[in-house]
């Protein structure tokens, strides 16, 4: 596979995991349910998106697939978040990374890179330490569903790498099929409360709509393994929001997790310039 690799692309990405990170701040200045909060999210979401990047959707069997990926990637992350802790549900979200490579691996016929492997083995540990103190092997069902999650992740970030594939139509798709499930399920909109429009207003146009727009732009020139390391910046600055805004504190072991995730996605992309260089 071509080693697509630019500073553009990095700083897009980099955007994306900011926009996502403040995904927990507008969540909580929210009561609805989780479905009920995706859903009005994406009301927001669809028409603020279509205004800013103003970009013609394609629709063809790629854009939907991805889509429909994206879209249970959010689904039964909801839900992971539900039953079981947080802290397993963004760790397991993030096999993701792991998923790629096997996605790749079938697809090109060709095992990962040892270089892969150490960088996946050493931000796994970093996040292994991260989130030492809420890690915990019960609640198996909200496990499974973020492992669940975790591979349609990545194949949204892998599928999104292939010619037919346009990242922004694919998120749009994803909205509205979010906005259609929670109209089934609710069939209407869900009581909503004024205090809930600041959580569900920031969550549509933030992690949503810019975090969207940023993804389709840095995923068109990133391979997909460094997209997924990069966006992975997420699950250290949301924590960072929390200590701001919420005083939560952030142990020494954490930092030295926090340090050990940021440095192998560094290195990563040392390398990744170093080889597109050559």
């Amino acid at each position: 596979m071509e080693n697509k690799i630019s500073t553009k692309g990095v700083f897009f990405l980099l955007m994306t995991a900011f926009c996502w990170s403040l995904a927990g701040l507008f969540i909580r200045a929210s009561h609805l349910s989780g479905l009920g909060f995706s859903m009005m999210s994406s009301i927001v979401a669809i028409p603020l998106s279509m205004i800013i990047h103003h970009k013609k959707l394609v629709f063809n069997k790629m854009t939907v697939t991805v889509g429909v990926f994206q879209f249970l990637m959010s689904l039964t992350f909801i839900y992971a978040n539900k039953l079981t802790s947080v802290a397993n549900a963004i760790v397991l979200q993030y096999s993701s990374t792991i998923f790629v490579l096997i996605y790749q691996s079938i697809d090109l016929r060709k095992l990962p890179t040892k270089r892969q492997m150490v960088i996946i083995a050493l931000v796994f540990i970093g996040m292994a330490l991260f989130f030492a103190d809420t890690l915990s092997f019960s609640h198996l069902l909200g496990n499974i569903l973020a492992i669940i999650s975790g591979a349609c992740f990545g194949m949204q970030f892998y599928l999104n790498n292939k010619e037919e594939a346009e990242a922004f139509s694919s998120t749009i798709f994803a909205y509205m099929f979010s906005l259609t499930v929670g109209l089934i399920v609710f069939r209407g909109l869900p009581h909503f409360h004024i205090t809930d429009a600041f959580g569900v207003c920031g969550y549509g146009f933030f992690p949503m709509c810019l975090g969207g727009i940023f993804l389709a732009l840095g995923i068109s020139c990133t391979e997909a393994f460094t997209a997924n390391l990069i966006c992975m910046l997420e699950v250290i600055l949301a924590p960072l929001w929390a200590f701001i805004f919420f005083h939560e504190t952030i142990s020494g072991i954490s930092l030295i997790g926090a340090g050990m995730v940021v440095g192998g996605i560094i290195l990563n992309l040392v390398l990744d310039f170093k080889k597109a260089a050559i």
